[in-house]
């Protein structure tokens, strides 16, 4: 898998998040112009990815099952089990989507198939590759002040490589700032990533706590 293909995964696993805000608030609005505004280059690389996992995955059982405010993924080994105040909702592109009434607090799962086995061998490395390339991503769909860094962080118990990424927009002329952060987990050729959002301050840690290990 191509570091441009892997590094559009990981934005798209972040756009799912912020365009599931909703329309109501003008956050979302600025977040679904931001989207429009994406390069081509990166959009077909997205939609690339997300078609070799639907030719790859139809004889691998992946995909988590949600029930009774319950996410239960056998095969990569953890649940998301829903905090008060969050619920589930069906998000076009991922396999979990929980968020709180203002849906500024959420978080999202997909999964991806790691084609050239480049994240297995060395999730470490490749991270560290890719990191320019998804900064230059968040920066071409019109965030400011944008970092993104990697990070081990605690998940189901677990600790996991990933990256935070920090940044801001603009929201009727005010700055809204942005945090966020992604756990990926690999495991025989696919890679699941649970990325946490929240906007103004910063909840992505809390929001992992829902994550519970099966093991």
């Amino acid at each position: 898998m191509k570091k441009r293909i892997f590094a559009a995964i990981l934005a798209a696993a972040m756009m799912m998040s912020l365009v599931a805000c909703g329309t109501e608030t003008s956050v979302s609005e600025n977040v679904e112009a931001s989207v429009e505004a994406t390069s081509a280059s990166v959009e077909e690389a997205t939609e690339e990815a997300v078609e070799e996992v639907a030719e790859e995955t139809e004889d691998v059982v992946t995909a988590g099952v949600t029930e009774d405010g319950v996410y239960t993924n056998e095969f990569f080994g953890f649940k998301l089990v829903a905090a008060d105040g969050y619920a589930f909702t069906e998000t076009e592109g991922t396999d979990c989507y929980i968020a709180d009434e203002t849906a500024l607090k959420n978080v999202n799962v997909t999964i991806a198939l790691d084609e050239e086995g480049a994240a297995q061998k060395d999730l470490e490395a490749f991270l560290d590759a890719m990191l320019p390339e998804l900064k230059k991503l968040y920066e071409g769909i019109g965030y400011t002040d944008v970092t993104v860094e990697k990070e081990t962080t605690e998940f189901a118990g677990k600790e996991y490589s990933g990256v935070v990424v920090g940044g801001s927009m603009d929201a009727d002329g005010t700055a809204v700032e942005l945090f966020a952060r992604q756990v990926c987990i690999v495991k025989d050729g696919y890679i699941a990533t649970i990325t946490a959002t929240s906007f103004v301050e910063d909840a992505t840690e809390e929001l992992l706590k829902m994550g519970v290990s099966l093991n």
